[in-house]
């Protein structure tokens, strides 16, 4: 990164004619003792011709950087890169764009903590970033890669990814994460709120040992989760599916507490935060708890789409366009 850094500072420097670099130096050279009599004085007018030719040349020297970009946003992208500045109205909202990563943004999710914006790709590296709402400052935290004993990215940058991140409260009020890791190793992980790994379930590999370009299995990899309060004694539960068709309950210490193998395929998964449904490939919607699996419903198609809504109801979407309300 710092190599980068040095060669894009070498190759803005060779854009700008060499008499103008030198006669900016000797301008801002020129412009210290003048700002600190200024402010000396609590005098702006002192400082404000050297201040005029500052910004004069700054905008110039945009025009060196990229001259396909307004000025504001070229020198924007000098102090932080790849921010621009994109300007709606009032009910627009939208204040600035910022490239973030390659490839498409799977999910984004405040963190209870931080108050940061947590920003999840489903693959291409086990790290989350995060983006400071504030300061529009994006951090990529690695330490997220991190299971109990290895490094998941030696497996293979391509094959190890976040599948899916909830942040809870245990049964002691702090908060924690439960993280899904889907790849050449399938891991169920809980985390405190920086990404420690704290406690670990390993689902086996996801992809043929012997070659790592080749993409996880379908029928090894780590498809949904959810968390609720199954027996409402304050700690939490957590239901892991698997594409083999096996649903894992899970405690907070990632110990497996019930394993149900429905040999279908769970399309999607929601919560009441007291018991759990699945919606599957042949159009069953299962309810789930410590004492067992029940199907409740079938309908035409595949569940694709599950929710509990606020009074109560399941709203379930089938792969047919049919939305269903019990």
């Amino acid at each position: 990164r710092e190599l980068e850094v040095l060669e894009k500072q070498y190759l803005q420097m060779n854009r700008i004619p060499a008499e103008e670099y030198v006669a900016f130096n000797v301008l801002k050279n020129d412009s210290q003792a003048s700002w600190e009599k200024a402010k000396a004085s609590s005098d702006f007018s002192i400082f404000q011709p050297y201040l005029e030719k500052i910004v004069e040349f700054q905008k110039k020297f945009a025009g060196y950087y990229n001259a396909a970009l307004p000025a504001y946003d070229a020198l924007l992208n000098e102090y932080e890169e790849g921010m621009t500045m994109e300007v709606l109205d009032a009910n627009g909202k939208l204040l600035a764009r910022k490239y973030v990563l390659y490839g498409g943004l799977d999910e984004l999710f405040p963190h209870p903590v931080t108050g940061k914006v947590m920003i999840l790709r489903p693959s291409g590296g086990a790290a989350l970033m995060a983006i400071d709402p504030d300061t529009f400052k994006v951090e990529a935290h690695n330490n997220w890669a991190l299971g109990l004993t290895d490094h998941l990215n030696s497996y293979g940058f391509n094959q190890v990814g976040q599948y899916q991140v909830l942040f809870f409260k245990n049964k002691d009020g702090v908060w924690r994460a439960a993280d899904l890791l889907s790849g050449a190793q399938n891991r169920f992980i809980i985390r405190d709120t920086k990404g420690k790994a704290l406690y670990e379930a390993n689902f086996g590999p996801g992809m043929l040992g012997h070659n790592l370009s080749i993409p996880a299995r379908s029928n090894r990899t780590m498809r949904e989760m959810a968390v609720a309060d199954l027996n409402g004694d304050g700690a939490m539960e957590f239901a892991v599916t698997h594409a083999n068709g096996s649903i894992y309950i899970l405690n907070e210490k990632a110990e497996v507490l019930k394993l149900y193998n429905l040999f279908t395929l769970v399309r999607s998964l929601a919560t009441d935060g007291k018991v759990f449904y699945a919606g599957l490939t042949d159009g069953r919607i299962l309810k789930i708890d410590l004492n067992g699996v029940r199907t409740i419903n079938r309908i035409k198609g595949d569940i694709y789409l599950l929710k509990v809504l606020d009074n109560g109801h399941l709203l379930a979407g089938s792969s047919t366009g049919d939305l269903f309300l019990f």
